[in-house]
This record gives structure tokens, sequence and C-alpha cells, in this order.
């Protein structure tokens, strides 16, 4: 499926950057020496990434939250670019700006840990799904006169041609070199 994919892939720039920046990831679990989160891989991640940071690292869970977000939200950058250079000739490209800024929902926590990993982690889940309840829900922008998503009603289509699905399938397949085609060609769309 093409959501789980690019949410794996997603996850792993993420993780690879909380790694880079000296955390030590618990979930996905890596050994020394260990690249596997990096994109484009056949490793798979979930979307939950569980991580420490050691004592003597300098930077604030905060800051690395921030920093981890930004590298999720360039790798869904990324393929979401991608796939609108695939398909540009058909794409309303203000409803597609929007609408690929407010894919990416990031959530995050921290706790001290006290020295029981057990119950660090029941109060750290606890704190994601409280966090989680709280959600940003942002108001829909309803557009008169286009027409919804199939795949979202809340939202407009980005596509801008009566006959988009014949023609969307074409161009990924034409396009079947490029990793946002390959992502998206087993899409029912």
């Amino acid at each position: 499926m093409v959501s789980s994919y690019l949410l794996s892939e997603i996850s792993k720039a993420a993780a690879k950057k909380i790694d880079n920046c000296g955390g030590k990831l618990i979930f996905p679990g890596l050994k020394t020496g260990d690249h596997r989160p990096n994109p484009r891989t056949d490793y798979n991640v979930a979307n939950i990434i569980l991580a420490e940071l050691p004592e003597d690292i300098k930077l604030k869970p905060s800051f690395l939250n921030m920093e981890a977000q930004a590298a999720a939200k360039a790798e869904w950058e990324e393929y979401a670019n991608g796939a609108k250079n695939i398909a540009k000739s058909i794409i309303r490209d203000s409803i597609w700006k929007e609408q690929v800024d407010d894919v990416i929902e990031f959530y995050s926590a921290w706790v001290p840990r006290n020295g029981d990993y057990s119950s660090d982690r029941k109060k750290l889940m606890r704190l994601l799904a409280g966090r989680k309840s709280i959600r940003d829900f942002k108001p829909a922008k309803g557009l008169p006169g286009v027409p919804k998503s199939s795949l979202d009603g809340a939202r407009e289509s980005v596509l801008d041609k009566e006959d988009k699905l014949e023609l969307v399938h074409g161009l990924i397949h034409e396009n079947t070199n490029s990793a946002s085609a390959q992502a998206f060609s087993n899409s029912p769309l």
C-alpha cells in the first residue's frame, strides 16, 4: 500500500535525524554502525519512534523534535514534488501546495529517565496519547466550484482535468523510473 510505504519512509527520515543528532534509537532498534533508517531501503519503520537522549547530549528534546519534524516534512515533500512533476499538467497548484503542507501530523512527548524503563515508557505513552487526543484540527477551506477529492471528502481535488484518472495512470506508467512513480504505481487512486 502506498500510504504505508510513504509513512515508513517519512518515519525513517525522522529516525535518521534523531540518530544523527546523537539520540539512541530504541524503536526502531539499531545496532552500532547500522544505517537502516536510511530512506529508500527495504527496511520498514512504524509510525512511532522511541529514542533516549544520552545525558552528555547538549540538545534539548524540543530542538531535536523540531529537527525530526523538519526531516520528516522534507522527505514527504520530496515524494510529493516528484508526484507533482509527473502530473504537473493536471494539477491545481494552489490547492496542491496547501494540501501538501497539511499532510504530516507529528506528535511528540518526552520524560526524564528515572531508572525504571517500564515506568518511564508508560508515562511517556500516556503523555503522547494525551497530546494526540488534542490534535490540531484545522478548519476545511472549501472552494466553490471545485470538485471534492475522491480520497478525502473534506478536501478539494488537486486534479484539474475531467478525464483525470486515466491521465494520472498514463503519466505514472510513462514515468516508472522515478521514486514517486514507483511509490504510486500500485495505488488505486
